[in-house]
């Protein structure tokens, strides 16, 4: 595709700098010509000529015409002057007209082409471009999104599971330690009925102490799981 695309892109320049240079040279050819003027040559017509008859009239010993009988003087002398170059003119015009076809032409061809496909030139260029630098940037730019997301996605996933790993572990705490402080009450209650000795009253007091303690975990707990939540 790339060497095609290639070719097409070097035969279209190469066409364009081919019919701008037989332009130039077209017209170089006109300048010339009317410029480059043709001295007269040496032959009958670079004679000098009588202005009335045009009869040649070099070696006379008077200013007499001998065909017409006018004096050279009053009706002049008509010397050949310089003319322009007729055949150089007609090649130049001849040239630039046929640089101006070929522009013409190759205009049609690369941009009219078929109206349905497109140019037959741009096509391709044009197909590379959409496949290979758009659909490239496209996909790049898919691929980063979709790693963006997906990376985000993973870590939101990670931080709610481990809020909940945490919450789980303290409403497990909370739940023991609730447990433990009922049991602690209830042998309480059963030692108070019955009176206790002081290695019992001893025991209940820690057991309050325990419990005291267990409250303040739970508040401990209840202000990791805000922090947690934030």
């Amino acid at each position: 595709m790339a060497s095609s695309i290639t070719w097409a892109s070097i035969l279209a320049v190469g066409v364009l700098v081919g019919i701008l240079v037989f332009l130039f040279g077209g017209v170089m050819l006109i300048v010339l010509g009317v410029v480059m003027k043709r001295e007269p040559g040496r032959g009958e017509e670079a004679e000098a000529r009588c202005g009335s008859c045009g009869y040649i009239v070099l070696g006379l010993e008077r200013m007499e015409c001998p065909e017409c009988g006018n004096d050279l003087r009053e009706v002049g002398i008509e010397r050949p002057k310089a003319r322009r170059r007729g055949g150089m003119i007609v090649m130049g015009s001849i040239v630039v007209t046929l640089a101006l076809l070929m522009f013409v032409g190759a205009g049609v061809y690369m941009f009219v082409g078929n109206t349905q496909k497109g140019p037959t030139v741009i096509r391709p260029i044009k197909r590379t471009l959409k496949t290979s630098n758009t659909w490239t940037y496209t996909k790049n730019a898919m691929g980063n999104t979709t790693s963006t997301r997906t990376n985000v996605t993973t870590g939101m996933q990670n931080i709610d599971q481990q809020v909940k790993d945490m919450q789980k572990r303290a409403d497990d705490a909370i739940a023991e330690s609730q447990r433990r402080l009922d049991e602690i009450r209830e042998r309480t209650r059963s030692h108070m009925g019955r009176g206790m000795s002081g290695f019992e009253s001893r025991g209940m007091m820690g057991g309050v102490m325990h419990a005291e303690l267990l409250d303040e975990g739970e508040e401990v707990e209840g202000e990791i799981l805000d922090k947690g939540e934030e």
